[in-house]
């Protein structure tokens, strides 16, 4: 497994407002992303965080490497149920219905926190502070926005209760080929129904495996082009490997050892719902 490069390159980010936004190129094609932070509870705040920290981090290499611009908002849980940064049901779907993103844009949700499937109608949710938060309705919304790529990425388990763990060049034309050169929408999650999602204080699994695919994206460019369907598949074997990395660890709690034998879960395994993104051809 390749090592990521050093996080001590991470720049500080400061927040104004709602909205964290990065250098950009004008008159260019836009990546509007949304990133839903759980920070509040002390017990899951550095995984919750170091996935945040990890996202931000795809999102300046994309700047970077290829020049497309990204308008960067948060909503979290550790600041006041009043504050328009606070992650209500209300404040996400109000950015959601007001992005500003013109028909050739993109816009990128990612959540990561707690979430489940519900009992009887075996949908999935969101862990909200003060609710539970049908990810089908978000996902609804986001669909309805008239841009030419949507991507909801969620980090969140899809059982009921929550396991809690201490824990170059061509990347331009790598990035142009995802961001600019796909249309449709990009609905995926850290697990399939009746599975945990795992991580400690470096992050979710899915996000570490998801971010690690695309800071060395250039290396799925066997065939000229990189598509959603090659990260994606790369982004499911690495969940596995890093699943499998867990729980042979000799510092894995026990007790999760044996939740996760109760419910019969032997890796953890990314879903993705309807269709993945096709190329599009200008």
């Amino acid at each position: 497994m390749r090592v990521m490069r050093e996080l001590s390159l991470f720049l500080v980010l400061m927040v104004l407002g709602t909205a964290m936004v990065f250098t950009s190129t004008a008159d260019a094609q836009t990546i509007y992303a949304l990133l839903i932070i759980d920070d509040a509870n002390p017990l899951n705040a550095p995984q919750h965080n170091a996935s945040k920290d990890k996202m931000e981090r795809v999102f300046r290499d994309i700047e970077r490497e290829a020049r497309i611009p990204v308008e960067l908002s948060e909503l979290k849980s550790n600041v006041n149920e009043n504050s328009p940064e606070y992650m209500s049901r209300d404040n996400i779907l109000e950015w959601v219905r007001n992005v500003n993103a013109a028909r050739d844009d993109v816009i990128f949700v990612y959540f990561s926190g707690h979430g489940g499937v519900d009992s009887s109608t075996r949908e999935f949710y969101l862990s909200l502070p003060t609710r539970k938060f049908n990810r089908k309705e978000l996902a609804n919304a986001i669909g309805r926005v008239p841009c030419r790529l949507k991507i909801l990425a969620t980090d969140a388990c899809s059982f009921g209760v929550p396991i809690r763990l201490p824990y170059i060049n061509t990347l331009k034309k790598a990035y142009v080929n995802l961001f600019l050169e796909h249309k449709g929408f990009l609905d995926v999650t850290a697990a399939v129904d009746g599975e945990y999602a795992l991580g400690n204080s470096e992050g979710g699994i899915f996000t570490r495996a998801f971010v690690d695919v695309m800071l060395y994206i250039e290396g799925l460019d066997d065939d000229g082009f990189v598509s959603w369907k090659e990260v994606f598949e790369n982004t499911q074997k690495k969940t596995r490997a890093y699943f499998k990395a867990f729980i042979d660890s000799p510092e894995f709690p026990q007790s999760i050892k044996e939740t996760l034998d109760e419910v019969g879960q032997k890796s953890q395994r990314p879903k993705y719902f309807g269709e993945l993104p096709d190329r599009f051809y200008r």
